[in-house]
């Protein structure tokens, strides 16, 4: 099952993470368990410092709060592919590319509406250029003076 983990990091996150995750292969089940409860233990604490945790519904927050509680092997499939499905929805919250998206979508489309409004007839397609909506989200969230709202 690690092995399917790491592949699926390999091909979502890249080189970096593959290589954090091939320290995980294990020597026996029992040490497998315990990394992988560790890895799932740091998640949680990243979603809960970068306030992402509450982003998650509560089937997943419960999926990975269990694993971490309960003393079980991690041997099914079923459960695996869950837990897998929860942690690259996690790790994909956890990049800031989608946090500056999130935060500069609205600020963006005020920006363009208001630019359309003063005669720029291509104002309305800049709310489709996502380098654009990013830039908005990393003035708002550098706190450049400009407000939400």
């Amino acid at each position: 099952m690690i092995e399917l983990l790491i592949e699926v990091f390999k091909e979502e996150r890249g080189r970096r993470t593959f290589r954090f995750l091939r320290k995980l292969l294990p020597k026996d089940d029992e040490d497998r368990v315990i990394e992988i409860k560790n890895v799932v233990r740091k998640a949680i604490r990243k979603a809960k410092s970068a306030r992402i945790w509450w982003r998650l519904s509560k089937l997943e927050r419960g999926v990975l709060t269990l694993v971490t509680l309960l003393q079980i092997k991690l041997k099914s499939n079923v459960l695996m592919k869950v837990l897998l499905d929860v942690l690259k929805k996690l790790a994909f919250l956890l990049n800031p590319m989608y946090r500056y998206y999130v935060l500069g979508f609205e600020v963006a489309r005020r920006a363009c509406i208001a630019a359309y409004k003063l005669g720029n007839k291509d104002a309305l397609s800049w709310m489709k250029d996502a380098d654009f909506v990013i830039y908005w989200g990393m003035l708002v969230a550098g706190g450049y003076g400009l407000t939400i709202g």
